[in-house]
């Protein structure tokens, strides 16, 4: 369980890490494009700006995808370690009565073992008088 919670810890701090670099870029791409709109545009200030934003949208798309992907592995650990909880509660479950049933045994043994003791001594003061 602490496995999967570690587990859980990273991939939280590697998607607040992206999602830090994915504001940082969009926080960059405005002061670019504020930049390149106040500057005078020769065509290749245009082609830097065109290839920017192409760079900029794949950086993009693969940090979505990278978190997508993060976010599904995260939901599957979840599941799992769900499972695994619902799976030991059951059992913890299952051995609370079986040791409930344990003591019950227990009790009606002890029970009839001093009903045969109290019989004994019975018989044996009946035995005693005669």
């Amino acid at each position: 369980r602490q496995t999967h919670l570690g587990q859980l810890k990273e991939a939280r701090d590697r998607l607040e890490a992206e999602a830090m670099m994915k504001e940082q870029l969009l926080a960059d791409k405005q002061r670019l494009e504020k930049e390149l709109a106040m500057a005078v545009r020769p065509s290749d200030m245009e082609e830097q700006l065109q290839r920017a934003r192409a760079d900029h949208s794949q950086e993009l798309s693969r940090l979505l995808e990278n978190q997508e992907q993060e976010l599904l592995a995260l939901r599957t650990q979840l599941d799992d370690t769900t499972t695994l909880l619902s799976i030991e509660k059951a059992a913890r479950e299952r051995e609370a009565r079986r040791a409930e049933q344990a003591v019950l045994q227990l009790s009606l043994e002890r029970s009839a073992h001093q009903k045969v003791q109290r019989a004994l001594e019975v018989e044996k003061a009946s035995t005693a008088a005669m």
